[in-house]
């Protein structure tokens, strides 16, 4: 009797389509110009390491054109004000996605 519930997982993993989550969005998977953007953001300062995976599937759900404009708006914003820049580029994308 203790070897079926092993039997019963491992038959959910192998199932499939079971999983409600989408895989994490990275970096890699916004387009190119996007990508560039985001290098940018990085050499002056206002993206700090990896961006996370649900500011990259915010990015990567807006239009190229409006997902560029919003990281330029991030750009022109002032670095030494903000407590927390991921917070405040997530800001700038909800009203691009509006």
């Amino acid at each position: 009797p203790g070897s079926r519930p092993p039997q019963q997982h491992q038959q959910d993993n192998t199932a499939g389509g079971h999983h409600r989550r989408h895989p994490p969005i990275s970096e890699k998977d916004l387009p190119m110009m996007v990508g560039y953007a985001v290098q940018n953001l990085k050499a002056t300062g206002h993206i700090e390491g990896e961006l996370d995976p649900a500011l990259c599937r915010s990015i990567k759900a807006l239009p190229e054109h409006q997902a560029l404009q919003a990281l330029e708006k991030f750009s022109s914003c002032d670095v030494s004000i903000m407590r927390n820049k991921a917070a405040y580029l997530s800001g700038i994308l909800r009203k691009y996605e509006r």
